[in-house]
């Protein structure tokens, strides 16, 4: 206690002592000096600030805010400031923290500022007044007063100012100050109203991109700045004359831009209509009034009344706007027309004629007609009523008539061919109608005949033929019937010719038969000729003019014309092999050729015949014959094998050949051995006895026992061998030094007689210890071998020595490890011997560097040792290649002209040899024309050429080698001889002409130019062109340039220069030698062009009195025509002045004629008519107006005098714009108040008499905007007197204008330029107003992923999404200008954005996970795998350079890798066994700067050869298995390995099949290889298979397998599962009464299929009422009698039998035994033979078989049985054919027979059996008391028995009264003799009587066959009758007269429902005879007298019983020791 107490106190005073270091803040002043930015926006939780502080005593620290800061926290058991809130520098620009750490026990603070970091993240905020009115159209530049303030919370922001939006383009805005001004015109009254802006968006950005938008609006007030408008703004109606009061004119429509008043619009009838008006106006509607208009009285107004309607607005200041209605007045109609002259003439009953190939628009006819009325009335228009064609069918749109000038013309192309649906003539009616209402009109019918011209090319039938023809056609042979038709009206003939696709002239068409293409050459497709099958021609059909093509497809089938033929066959027709040769076995190889084309030739072989067992096959294509099944010696020893070679045809032609094929023998019998060489290793120091290997044999032959012995090779008895087992083990010490190995030679005997011997071989190695290295000569070796070195012939022995000893260690082995990856050469493992594996090529490779191992040891060892040499071996040269020509075949053209001496070829061969072998020398093998040389290596001409001679010439070329022995190579030479071209064409005539009509059709023939060319084949050959003087454009005319004829082919125009043309033809042949000639070709000037006028109505005007011949007008018509057809006359042909003026015929002037009057008329008509000089004449007409002027004195005056009109700029010239009216005070009478109006302007005249304003020119409003015209109205007054009227025409824009886009906006753009950047501003104009000039701009196209967008009012270009130049590389943004007009037009450009590259992507392997597989043992630098990898970048950022960073297995040192390609290859050889994996981190990495990478594992394995066999763990199995086992249950298990791995150690365990016990253990027995356990796979039964003999395989599943076995011996063990079964299971027999001759009846057998105990059978008898007549051996199954039976009674009896098994099995069905029995004196008949018992025995069955033969002519069922055989007393005689040494007693067989067979079946077992009486049984043998033998019983069948009589039997009984109880009844007679003579006669009197009646069995029936089995009954499963024999019968006496025996029951309740058939023969079936077993000896039994006189067997008991006939009293029958009598059968 006291020294606990010190301890305590020294602990606490230590405590007490000991003080702790406060700890120390490294990063923070407590001064508050450490500050930390932070940004603003940074997110919760981020880190601001890591605290850190430093612990002398290494405590635990903690940190803390104290206090605690809202806005920042430390996480418990961090060292980390984390900001807690949101920081936001507008609330807080900085924050203090007091920090403090602490250790536990000290507590130190400090300061740490955050200053935070303002970030722009506030948006500017719009406010003030953002909508504002203004009014419209103010100047652009004017400012909107908008009050506009912006905020931003940000300080010191920045701000700009931008505006978008729909109608941001109409506004500008300053981007500093945000002011913002008009941009473009405001109209609220424009065509698309915009009244309000109300999508301006203000977009505010700061300085930091934050925006703040507001949308601003703009209201326009509307200012009365538009006039009203009417559109139209003239108006034309027509009305009749005296129209009814209100009769509608035309309705008015105007409008005025400007809203309310300034839009209200009233209209009136300013000017234009009568004092008395005859109009009047209401809401725009102009009506007639009441006062009728007439006609008549307007004339000098010309019948019209030009009404102007004021529009005018109700604005303050009002403006106006004018319409202009002009009113035409129509008279009544009052004439019809009438015909006037056509031209050309119109002859009635002529009818035109026209060419049916005139143009489309060709004038036919000119119709005309006059009238007499005036005005509209009197104006006559044509109508086309119908065209009928010359079958009377209406036509349409063949004709056209001008409704005014009355000119027919041509609507469609004519056709008057009428196979194309053409017509001969056509019947066009034509009306004349003048303008009245109604109109008046007179019809004609025109006919017009078409005159056929050639335009129809033929048609063949079919644009494309095809035809099959047979390669056998012969030439001349109809190939196919091709006809063309040509559908002229004018019949032509056809001529045909193949235009292309026969170059080689197979093909022509027939001479004879119109189109008829016929076989010019046999197309043969069978080599040599080898023609191509299908052939395209295009064929043409031509009328002499035109020409059509069709095309022709001709299949050629190849006929199926050779018969295969045969070869020789390898090695020949008649081979030998040995009946062992293993199935697959190549034989023989067959081959036959076919010389068909195609499937034809190809021959397939098939064995046909003397194929027995199927035992051959042979490959279809190749002709190999294989064996098929395994051969047998024994079965067939040859064959003689059918090969058929049938080609492809159909039908097919086939061969034969007979390879006879011959089966040696081998012993099959000889022991087999599972390894015949067996190597055993023992290490030197093994005990005695130890175990060192067995040798597992076998034999066929099964019974055979096997020996084994060494019989050599047991040095010092080393070793002992188990004679019995073939196991080997060590019987002495043995010494590695002394001997390293032992080859024991073994012999194993079958044992047998002959002994059959097989050797084996055991080697046996001692294990030594490796010390040394193998070791090579210095310097390698060298050696040469030609390249036809045989294979396996040595090349060079290597050797190497070891200083170890022994065959391991000391013996290298030798193996070739590089240098030959073909496997060329092979080395002896032990000898070194290098030998040729493959045949040898110098030209393929000419020396082999091998490298050659020498390893000792073991294959496999930890303890090889190794040395490596290099063997050079040079490949010499042997002349085995021949030189070959390069071509084999040369084609060469030389002119016929070529000089001798001239190099024809160039000869060029090549040979694979070297050296002498080759040089070749060529020479010349074949020239049939002697006409060339050989000159070293050309071939030369030294013949003189002639093409008309021979056009080819072949040359057979050999080039020879210099080798030994020579080497030849051929080649062809086709030496083609052309024609020299040496004559130039010549034209037949120097010069030509031609006189053609301009109006001559394109594609006529005016000119056949021909030339001639002395030349033949090509050089004669002639084409025509035109070289010079064909029109400006070179297409005037065109020449066929085979044919010569010159073609019009461009439309000519004489009036058009030129007038004449002067061609220059060129013909010209294929060798360019030509002539030329000149065609003047002059054109003739038709009149095809009628007088046209300047204007359709002239206006003139003249002063009333102006003198006669005044000039009033120049009327002008041109006409196009030349010369005298283009000269015009005029004349005044009608009109109401044609009296009063004159024209000048040649200048048109038109003068007065009187002195015109105006108060008497003021207005003429003139209509003038211009004819031309043509032949016939064209002419035309023009409507003159002259105007009489009146005597003027007050000028026009306007009303108004200034106006404005609005119209749309892109009116056609000629529109109507206003109508001016002026009205002149002057009376009309004098004329002065009628003016005319002018106007002097560029883009706009007046119509000087109605005013009508209208555009002479385009307007552009864009150009100008608006016109001031100046009109003015000059009356004609003399002097004449102006007024003006100021018009101003102000134009509304219309959308004619599209964008314009100026500038290139192509931009290369870095693929990390920030989202929002501006790229560009699109610039753009539209000179369109208003909308139409507004610019919407839009991206149309190429923004893939929707990456740019576009400002659609501003155009400027900015970056929507996050670049990604490796998703996109460029862009070709397709940008759109809009303007918004309707509609819009636009302007695109493409711009293209280049996205530059950063190195912003790591690189990518692909193909990952990589898993390479190499082969151990490969040479280093295999190739493993391929690194691959993607870098998305570009250019040197997309270099990748690859790298093995790091081995996590294996050796970094055996593999490496290429770091461009990615090729991952081995630096050394491998070996699976020391690194089966090696797993590799790999990387790649680009060449950006900075470089990125990417890492990725790679996995090598290592791939296994297959060098271990499977093994088992045993080399004999033995096991034992009951039978009846259940499937699956386990037999065996085995443990098998294998050291390889993967797939080749993978194994499959099977059963081998190979022998019958394999086979049959197949059936029964599985070995699972996953288990490796074998299972009953069907059940086993022991009686079936006793016993397995077999043997297990385990194969591997390597390249190449290699397999192992196992001997295995299965015993099956015995179940007692078999019950005895018997067979047959019905037995019936006979057996006389009391058992005389044998008390044997049967013997019933059953069988067991068990063995031993199990099978043996014990018999018994089923207990029944019958036990102590009848008994059964248990053994034998014997039935017996013991004792007397009844007689003819039948008994069945039950038998069973059980086994002796353990528990007994019983048969399943018991023996059913049928017993019947019989007297033998009754039926039984005797054969007293000559012969002895042993003659007869030997051939009782005949003896049998003629009995029943002669009963079965009465019963054809009969059978007979032997009952007895006895011998008697005599001597036997001997029957033919026997010997006889002792003399012995003959024999008297005893017969009896049955009718019938039906009793043998087990379902009439109880039906009554019919035996034959013995004296019915003797009537089929003899006729004589005697028993004589009757003839039936002679002749060569009965000779053999000597038979001597034939009797009844007769039993031998002791007289009675010898018997001791006959002696004593004597005397009691005697006795009583007086009583008994008394009773005697009383008994006769009675026995009379009874006979005289029938005696009638009491209650007998007949049994049925057909009744119904019994319960309990067993059909006859067994009919064999030697296993059944029938039963024997005895005869007992029987009434004298022969009838059926009944059977009589004794006790009628015994039977079977108390009813008991008699025996009947009628209805039964007798069965064929079975010979009876016979009985040597029979007991011979004493029968008593009794007074039954019949006697019957009981069919249920099968006892014997008596009965009487008349009293029909029974009783049973006793045995002498009273037992109840049975009938039994006879057995030996």
């Amino acid at each position: 206690m006291i020294r606990f107490f010190l301890v305590y106190m020294v602990i606490g005073f230590m405590t007490v002592n000991v003080e702790e270091a406060a700890p120390t803040f490294d990063n923070v002043a407590a001064d508050g000096s450490t500050r930390v930015s932070l940004v603003e926006n940074t997110a919760r939780n981020s880190v601001v600030y890591t605290l850190e502080a430093t612990d002398p005593d290494g405590n635990d620290l903690t940190y803390d805010i104290n206090p605690a800061n809202p806005a920042f926290i430390i996480n418990p058991g961090t060292q980390q400031i984390r900001v807690d809130a949101t920081i936001d520098y507008e609330t807080q620009q900085s924050y203090t923290l007091d920090v403090s750490v602490s250790n536990g026990t000290d507590e130190v603070f400090g300061v740490v500022t955050i200053d935070i970091i303002d970030v722009n993240d506030n948006n500017p905020v719009i406010s003030g007044t953002l909508s504002v009115p203004i009014d419209e159209e103010p100047a652009v530049g004017t400012t909107v007063p908008f009050s506009i303030t912006v905020t931003d919370e940000d300080a010191s922001d920045t701000t700009a100012y931008s505006l978008s939006g729909l109608y941001s383009n109409y506004f500008l805005i300053q981007s500093t100050s945000g002011e913002i001004t008009v941009g473009k015109r405001l109209d609220r009254d424009a065509a698309s109203v915009i009244t309000v802006f109300d999508q301006l968006l203000l977009t505010v950005t700061d300085g930091g991109g934050n925006t703040g938008t507001a949308t601003l609006t703009v209201t326009l007030n509307d200012i009365n700045d538009n006039s009203p408008i009417c559109n139209p703004s003239s108006y034309f109606k027509t009305i009749v004359e005296n129209s009814v009061v209100n009769t509608p004119v035309v309705i008015i429509t105007c409008t005025d831009a400007d809203a309310g008043n300034n839009g209200a619009i009233t209209l009136s009838i300013f000017s234009g209509d009568d004092a008395a008006a005859k109009f009047s106006i209401t809401s725009g509607a102009i009506e007639t009034t009441a006062i009728p208009i007439d006609y008549e009285s307007l004339s000098a107004q010309s019948y019209q009344y030009n009404l102007v309607i004021h529009a005018v607005d109700d604005g303050t200041v009002k403006k106006t706007g004018t319409a202009t209605v002009v009113v035409s007045i129509s008279p009544q109609n009052e004439h019809s027309p009438i015909w006037a002259a056509f031209t050309p003439a119109y002859v009635v009953g002529v009818n035109y004629s026209i060419l049916e190939s005139i143009s489309v628009g060709t004038k036919v006819v000119t119709i005309a007609a006059t009238d007499a009325d005036e005005g509209v009335d009197g104006t006559v228009t044509f109508d086309l009523i119908s065209v009928a064609d010359d079958t009377g069918t209406t036509q349409n749109g063949v004709f056209n008539l001008d409704t005014t000038t009355g000119v027919l013309s041509t609507l469609k192309l004519l056709d008057a061919d009428t196979a194309t649906g053409g017509v001969v003539f056509y019947d066009v009616s034509v009306k004349a109608k003048d303008g009245g209402s109604p109109p008046q009109s007179i019809d004609r019918i025109v006919t017009f005949e078409l005159t056929d011209v050639n335009d129809i090319a033929p048609v063949f039938g079919s644009n494309g033929y095809s035809v099959t023809i047979l390669e056998t056609l012969a030439t001349g042979g109809s190939v196919v019937q091709t006809l063309a038709t040509d559908k002229d009206a004018t019949p032509t003939t056809l001529t045909y010719a193949i235009l292309a696709g026969d170059s080689l002239n197979l093909f022509t068409f027939s001479t004879t038969t119109a189109g008829l293409l016929e076989l010019q050459r046999v197309v043969d497709l069978d080599p040599p000729s080898s023609l191509a099958n299908i052939y395209t021609l295009r064929i043409g059909a031509s009328d002499g003019t035109l020409s059509g093509t069709a095309s022709v497809t001709v299949i050629v089938v190849p006929v199926n014309e050779f018969t295969p033929v045969f070869g020789t066959t390898d090695p020949s027709n008649t081979v030998q092999i040995t009946e062992d040769t293993t199935v697959g076995t190549s034989v023989a190889k067959v081959v036959a050729t076919d010389s068909d084309y195609g499937d034809h030739g190809k021959i397939t072989f098939s064995i046909t015949a003397g194929n027995t067992n199927a035992a051959f096959t042979v490959d279809s294509t190749l002709g190999v014959i294989k064996t098929m099944t395994s051969l047998d010696f024994e079965t067939t020893t040859v064959y003689l094998l059918e090969v058929t070679a049938t080609d492809g045809g159909n039908p097919a032609n086939f061969a034969t050949t007979t390879v006879t094929v011959s089966i040696t023998n081998v012993n099959e019998n000889a022991p087999t051995c599972t390894s015949y060489d067996v190597v055993a290793t023992i290490a030197e120091n093994a005990a005695v006895n130890a175990p060192v290997t067995s040798l597992t044999c076998s034999d066929a032959d099964t019974a055979d026992v096997l020996a084994y012995s060494i019989t050599n090779g047991n040095i010092g008895n080393a070793f002992a061998l188990d004679a019995a087992t073939g196991s080997l083990s060590l019987a002495n010490v043995i010494d590695y030094e002394t001997l390293t190995s032992y080859t024991l030679l073994i012999d194993v005997i079958d044992q047998a007689t002959p002994v059959k011997t097989t050797s084996a071989t055991i080697k046996v190695l001692i294990s030594p210890v490796n010390e040394h290295n193998p070791v090579f000569p210095a310097g390698g070796y060298s050696t040469t071998v030609p390249e036809n070195g045989v294979i396996g012939s040595i090349v060079v022995t290597v050797t190497a020595t070891d200083a170890d000893t022994g065959n391991s260690h000391g013996t290298p082995r030798y193996s070739i490890i590089g240098g030959d990856l073909l496997g060329q050469f092979l080395i002896g493992a032990t000898s070194g011997q290098i030998t040729i594996a493959n045949d040898l090529d110098r030209e393929a490779i000419s020396s082999y560097t091998l490298t050659v191992r020498a390893t000792d040891s073991v294959p496999g060892a930890t303890d090889q040792r190794s040395a490596d040499t290099q063997v050079t071996i040079t490949v010499t040269d042997v002349n085995d290649s021949p030189p070959v020509f390069t071509p084999t075949t040369y084609i060469r053209y030389v002119l016929e002209s070529a000089a001798t001496g001239s190099t024809v070829a160039t000869l060029t061969s090549t040979d694979d040899d070297t050296g002498a072998n080759a040089v070749p020398t060529y020479s010349i093998q074949s020239d049939p024309s002697s006409f060339f040389q050989i000159s070293g290596n050309t071939l030369v001409l030294i013949g003189t050429l002639d093409y008309e001679t021979v056009t080819s010439h072949t040359v057979l070329l050999h080039a020879t080698d210099g080798g030994t022995p020579q080497l030849t190579g051929t080649a062809t030479v086709v030496i083609n001889v052309l024609p020299a071209n040496d004559n130039a064409p010549v034209f037949t005539d120097p010069n030509g002409s031609a006189v053609i009509s301009e109006t001559t059709p394109v594609g006529t023939n005016i000119y056949n130019a021909t030339a001639t060319d002395s030349d033949i084949g090509t050089g004669g050959k002639v084409s025509y062109y035109i070289i010079s003087g064909n029109g400006p454009s070179n297409t005037t005319f065109y020449i066929n340039p085979t044919q010569g004829v010159t073609y019009v082919w461009s439309i000519l125009d004489y009036d058009t220069s030129p007038q004449f043309y002067n061609l220059t033809l060129k013909a010209e042949d294929s060798g360019g030698l030509f002539d030329t000639m000149w065609l003047y070709i002059t054109l003739t000037d038709e009149n095809d062009e009628y007088p046209v006028f300047t204007q359709n109505t002239y206006n003139a005007a003249i002063n009333e009195d102006v003198t006669i011949g005044t000039s009033v007008a120049q009327i002008v018509a041109n006409d196009a025509d030349s010369g005298v057809n283009g000269q015009v006359t005029y004349s005044i042909v009608s009109g109401d002045g044609q009296t009063s003026f004159t024209i000048v015929p040649s200048t048109g002037v038109i003068n007065t004629q009187i002195i015109l009057d105006h108060e008497v008329k003021t207005l003429y008509y003139l209509v003038v008519q211009a004819v031309d000089g043509g032949n016939p004449a064209l002419t035309s007409s023009s409507l003159v107006k002259v105007s009489i002027n009146d005597i003027n004195d007050n000028p026009p005056i306007f009303s108004p005098t200034d106006f404005t009109v609005n119209i749309l700029e892109d009116v056609p010239m000629g529109t109507s714009v206003t109508t001016v009216n002026a009205k002149d005070a002057d009376s009309a009478a004098n004329s002065n108040n009628i003016f005319t109006y002018s106007l002097t302007d560029n883009f706009f005249e007046v119509n000087g008499v109605n005013g009508i304003i209208s555009t002479k020119a385009l307007l552009d409003r864009e150009t100008q905007a608006s016109h001031i015209l100046f009109v003015k109205a000059v009356d004609q007054g003399t002097p004449s007197l102006t007024g003006t009227a100021t018009v101003t025409v102000e134009l509304i824009d219309v959308n004619d204008n599209a964008p314009v886009i100026t500038g290139n906006y192509d931009r290369t753009v870095p693929e990390d330029t920030s989202v929002g950047i501006i790229l560009f501003t699109i610039a753009a104009t539209d000179a369109d107003d208003k909308e139409n000039g507004r610019i919407t701009f839009s991206l149309v196209g190429g923004n893939i992923g929707g990456d740019f967008k576009i400002d659609a009012d501003a155009g400027f270009v900015q970056i929507n999404n996050a670049l990604d130049r490796e998703r996109t590389s460029s862009y070709a943004l397709q940008i759109r200008a809009a303007d918004n007009g309707v509609p819009p037009k636009f302007t695109d450009i493409t711009v293209t954005i280049t996205i530059g590259d950063i190195n912003d992507n790591d690189p990518i392997f692909t193909g990952t996970p990589y898993m390479f597989n190499i082969a151990e043992n490969e040479a280093a630098g295999t190739l493993a795998g391929t690194l691959a990898a993607i870098d998305a970048d570009e250019g040197v950022n997309a270099k990748l350079m690859y790298y093995l960073s790091n081995f996590w297995t294996g050796d970094s040192t055996h593999f490496t890798v290429d770091g461009i390609a990615g090729e991952v290859k081995s630096t050394v050889i491998l070996d699976r066994e020391l690194i089966a994996e090696y797993f590799v981190r790999c990387k790649v990495q680009d060449g950006g700067n900075p470089p990125r990478s990417t890492f990725t594992n790679a996995t090598i394995t290592i791939t296994d050869v297959n060098d271990n066999f499977p093994t088992f763990d045993s080399f004999t199995y033995s096991a034992t298995t009951p039978e009846n086992s259940a499937v699956g249950t386990n037999v065996l298990a085995v443990t098998v390995t294998d050291n390889d791995i993967g797939i080749n150690k993978d194994f499959t365990l099977s059963i081998d099949t190979s022998t019958a016990g394999g086979v049959l253990a197949d059936n029964y027995l599985s070995i699972d290889t996953p288990t490796q356990i074998l299972s009953v796979k069907t059940v086993i039964d022991r009686e079936t298979v006793p016993n397995f003999s077999f043997f297990l395989k385990a194969i591997d599943k390597g390249t190449p397998a290699l397999t192992s076995s196992a001997s295995v011996s299965i015993t099956v063990l015995d179940l007692n599962d078999n019950a005895p079964i018997f067979n047959p299971f019905f037995y019936n027999s006979e057996v006389s009464y009391a058992g005389q001759c044998t008390n044997n009846i049967l013997t019933v057998s059953a069988t067991d299929l068990d063995v031993g105990a199990n099978g043996e059978v014990i018999y018994y008898l089923v207990q029944s009422t019958y036990d102590h007549l009848f008994n059964m051996d248990a053994t034998s199954g014997l039935l017996t009698l013991k004792s007397t039976a009844s007689t003819n009674f039948n008994y069945i009896l039950t038998s069973n039998a059980r086994d002796n098994g353990i528990p007994s099995q019983i048969s399943a069905t018991a023996a059913t035994l049928r017993i019947d029995t019989f007297t033998p004196n009754e039926i039984i008949i005797t054969f007293n033979l000559k012969i002895s018992r042993a003659d007869f025995l030997a051939k009782q069955t005949e003896f049998l078989i003629e009995v029943a033969n002669l009963m079965r002519v009465k019963y054809p069922n009969a059978q007979s049985r032997i009952w007895c055989i006895e011998e008697r007393s005599g001597t036997a005689i001997t029957p033919p054919a026997r010997r006889r040494l002792l003399a012995i007693n003959p024999v008297s067989v005893h017969v009896y027979a049955l009718t019938d067979n039906s009793t043998d079946s087990i379902t009439n077992r109880n039906r009554g059996k019919t035996f034959l009486t013995y004296d019915q049984a003797l009537s089929f043998f003899t006729t004589d008391p005697n028993g004589s033998p009757s003839s039936a019983v002679t002749g060569p069948n009965w000779n053999y028995y000597s038979v001597e009589t034939v009797t009844p039997y007769q039993e031998q009984t002791t007289a009675w009264h010898g018997t001791p109880s006959g002696i004593a009844v004597i005397t009691i007679i005697c006795l009583v003799l007086v009583f008994l003579l008394a009773l005697c006669i009383y008994l006769c009197i009675r026995r009379y009587r009874q006979r005289q009646r029938p005696i009638k069995p009491t209650r007998a029936q007949l049994v049925d066959k057909k009744s119904k089995m019994k319960n309990g009954e067993i059909p006859d499963l067994d009919q064999d009758l030697k296993k059944h024999p029938p039963p024997a019968i005895l005869s007992l006496p029987m009434a004298t007269k022969s009838k059926t025996v009944p059977v009589k029951p004794y006790d009628e309740d015994f039977f079977w429902g108390g009813q008991v058939a008699p025996l009947s023969t009628a209805g039964t079936r007798l069965q064929t005879m079975t010979p009876l077993p016979l009985v040597d000896d029979a007991p011979s039994y004493r029968i008593s007298n009794r007074n039954f006189d019949g006697m019957a067997v009981d069919p249920v008991s099968g006892n014997l019983y008596e009965y009487n006939t008349k009293t029909n009293a029974t009783r049973w029958i006793n045995t002498p020791d009273g037992k109840t009598a049975r009938v039994s059968n006879l057995l030996a």
